[in-house]
């Protein structure tokens, strides 16, 4: 576990002593393409350890800890589940467009563009013993605390959302995007 530690710390000094690194968080985004499964996204992120006491994420669990290849995997199948949500969103996108053609409306209030994400990770063993990742998602933070403990808001648009993915089953369930009617 330190050596991760220390690969991670690494990779993430090496990231950013790099002038080229071009990361925006207001990227835009065009008519709507797929997320590459070759490509993965590097955005900041910790890993959080689960407390029993915040019930409401995951029941009758046991916290795990995560290792780069099941990060990569949380990621792919994030991927996915966004990859599935957003045509839906590009169509409410075009018709708010259509039928209010005096507003300015931005595609990025409907798409989810995961390169503008942070994440939160906290990994568990369910009760059938899998191996379950709590993805928790935003592009707007005041501070660092993010970091050290759950964050959570009051609405904020798909500026926040979160997931839940089954590693176990390579499968992604729950989706909750604030303020998503």
């Amino acid at each position: 576990m330190k050596n991760f530690t220390l690969g991670i710390l690494g990779l993430f000094c090496l990231m950013s002593c790099n002038p080229n690194n071009t990361k925006s968080k207001s990227s835009t985004i065009p008519e709507l393409e797929p997320l590459r499964s070759d490509i993965v996204v590097t955005p900041e992120y910790a890993i959080l350890k689960f407390n029993s006491t915040v019930y409401w994420l995951f029941k009758n669990a046991k916290p795990a800890s995560l290792n780069a290849s099941e990060i990569k995997e949380t990621e792919l199948l994030l991927s996915k589940c966004i990859n599935a949500y957003n045509p839906k969103q590009l169509k409410r996108f075009k018709k708010a467009n259509k039928e209010n053609p005096g507003y300015k409306i931005s595609k990025n209030h409907y798409i989810i563009d995961l390169v503008r994400y942070d994440r939160q990770f906290i990994a568990v063993i369910n009760k059938k013993d899998e191996k379950e990742v709590w993805v928790n998602c935003f592009c707007i933070t005041s501070s660092n605390k993010w970091k050290k403990e759950v964050f959570q808001v009051n609405d904020g648009e798909n500026c926040f959302f979160n997931v839940k993915i089954n590693l176990t089953k390579k499968t992604y369930y729950n989706l909750m995007v604030n303020g998503d009617a």
